[in-house]
């Protein structure tokens, strides 16, 4: 009964994880870099179940239905741990990616983190020789060898490690902007870890599989949310999501609030006389200007609309202006000296006060303030 349930469970994950591999694959919406990772879990997925499909109709219980070569049976589950140690490793990757690819970024912790992976794919193949992990009888039939435990180790160390950096994050205030995305990625890791928990516990029954199929759905899931909320081109929070989450900090903020109000100085000019395309790229400079401020000093930052951005700061009234500066600052310094234009902000800032208490009085008072600096300063 046991290996009947496994072998449907290996059944049903394959033809999710087809279903997934071409719903990913002809989303042209999703980001380059996520749907790559995306698509080799998938394939390691599907490698790693087909294989495991193929284990359970030589098992011990169904062994009088077809009996596999032993050398064949080393060499399967041989490749069902070596898979295991790519899917955790490139899971792991796309999880990072999804929260905006602290690992990748970092070429040193990026290869670093291979190291279990790597591990596991050679204790594995070790394994084929010593009966480490795994070892076949000669009636070919798999039994647990006494390094079995380490397939649940490695993968948990890419898992406990997004673990811990999910409830940082949910327990942090300054991450509160964020915390739908690390409520997702904490169930991402509890539901294989706790599978895999339970199928060491329980080896008769699929919980492993279970866990990891329901982790790539909620994965999948979360993309397509991410398509609602976050602006393609620039990849910062779109004007939806500024709008939720300024409501919310009106209702509960810790430090006096702001909301800044910026947009590009002479973007049309930038788009007429050299091309979108070039408007485009001056959008995704002030992006990565914008982006790696709101990072650094834990604040909300989103693409309003067109060549508008918004950011919202909890902040004290004397830190306010120098904020504004270090902005244009960071701005200047991307110039680069072959391009024809520069990339300028306006900015028009309001504070949240008795008489400016809702979010159209709070936006209307920024873009007042926008306004009268666009006109104001000197054009370049």
């Amino acid at each position: 009964m046991g290996d009947n349930v496994y072998f449907f469970m290996d059944q049903f994950s394959i033809l999710i994880v087809v279903f997934l591999f071409f719903k990913v694959l002809l989303d042209s919406s999703i980001k380059k870099r996520i749907k790559i990772l995306f698509l080799c879990s998938l394939i390691s997925e599907l490698l790693m179940f087909s294989v495991d499909a193929l284990n359970n109709i030589t098992s011990e219980e169904a062994k009088q239905i077809f009996v596999m070569p032993i050398w064949l049976n080393i060499t399967t589950h041989f490749l069902y741990f070596f898979n295991l140690s790519i899917v955790s490793y490139v899971t792991f990757l796309l999880i990072d990616e999804l929260n905006e690819g602290y690992i990748i970024s970092n070429k040193k912790v990026f290869y670093i983190a291979m190291i279990p992976s790597i591990l596991l794919g050679i204790i594995s193949f070790i394994s084929m020789f010593t009966g480490w992990m795994f070892t076949i009888d000669s009636n070919s039939i798999y039994h647990r060898g006494p390094l079995n435990f380490l397939q649940m180790v490695f993968p948990a160390m890419y898992i406990l490690v997004y673990l811990i950096i999910s409830i940082h994050h949910l327990i942090d205030k300054h991450y509160y902007a964020k915390r739908k995305t690390y409520t997702n990625t904490l169930i991402y890791c509890i539901a294989p870890i706790t599978g895999g928990t339970l199928q060491f516990i329980f080896p008769k029954v699929p919980f492993l599989i279970a866990g990891i199929v329901f982790a790539t759905l909620m994965m999948y899931v979360h993309v397509i949310q991410n398509q609602v909320s976050i602006d393609y081109l620039t990849n910062m929070n779109n004007r939806s999501t500024m709008d939720k989450y300024l409501s919310d900090k009106i209702k509960n903020h810790n430090k006096e609030l702001y909301l800044l109000m910026m947009d590009i100085d002479n973007f049309k000019f930038i788009n007429d006389t050299y091309g979108h395309i070039e408007g485009d790229n001056a959008l995704k400079i002030v992006a990565k200007v914008l982006n790696a401020l709101a990072k650094k000093t834990d604040q909300f930052v989103a693409r309003y609309g067109g060549d508008e951005f918004s950011m919202v700061l909890e902040i004290e009234d004397d830190m306010i202006n120098d904020y504004i500066t270090n902005v244009k600052d960071e701005l200047a310094k991307l110039d680069d000296s072959t391009k024809k234009y520069k990339v300028r902000l306006s900015i028009g800032f309001a504070k949240l006060t008795e008489d400016v208490d809702t979010v159209p009085l709070f936006i209307a008072k920024a873009d007042k303030m926008l306004y009268s600096e666009k006109t104001n300063r000197e054009k370049i």
